[in-house]
């Protein structure tokens, strides 16, 4: 069910690990146990190493997660990306993944803060104008672009 609403969802460079799954699902379906048989083991022993291919699939999959917040260069796009991973993901280890992905994100939200403070005391008194505009609205439209910057991830 996790890797088939992966697939619905058409992440960008999600089909390798789409892959390597469906290959292990066919290769564990072309066994054709007889699960009747309670004598015969063979199931439970391609059971538990189906579970360890499913493991490092998962394993790639949290790989794939880290790799698309690795470089975060803009906020909101990040928690987009968030919201989308939080409503695909059911599995508890990759939903618990993404806990840590909340603390990185506000760490990066604090820097830019940080980074818009710096910025506004700096050009407070003779704030970048854009061109063609008069100098109070030139201000007013700095000011409220530095507001959004700040409240519309919080939002």
């Amino acid at each position: 069910m996790q890797f088939s609403t992966l697939a619905k969802h058409n992440l960008e460079h999600i089909e390798p690990i789409l892959n390597v799954f469906n290959s292990h699902v066919k290769k564990f379906k072309n066994k054709q146990h007889r699960l009747l048989d309670y004598t015969n083991d063979k199931f439970d022993r391609d059971f538990v190493e189906f579970n360890v291919d499913i493991s490092n699939v998962e394993t790639l999959l949290q790989e794939y997660i880290n790799s698309n917040f690795a470089n975060i260069t803009n906020i909101m796009d990040s928690l987009s990306l968030l919201r989308k991973f939080k409503c695909i993901l059911h599995r508890n280890s990759l939903k618990n993944g993404l806990q840590n992905k909340y603390t990185l994100l506000f760490q990066q939200y604090g820097a830019e803060i940080e980074k818009i403070k710096v910025d506004y005391t700096k050009d407070k008194e003779k704030p970048p104008i854009q061109r063609n505009l008069p100098p109070v609205s030139g201000a007013i439209t700095w000011s409220r672009h530095l507001f959004n910057r700040i409240s519309v991830p919080m939002e």
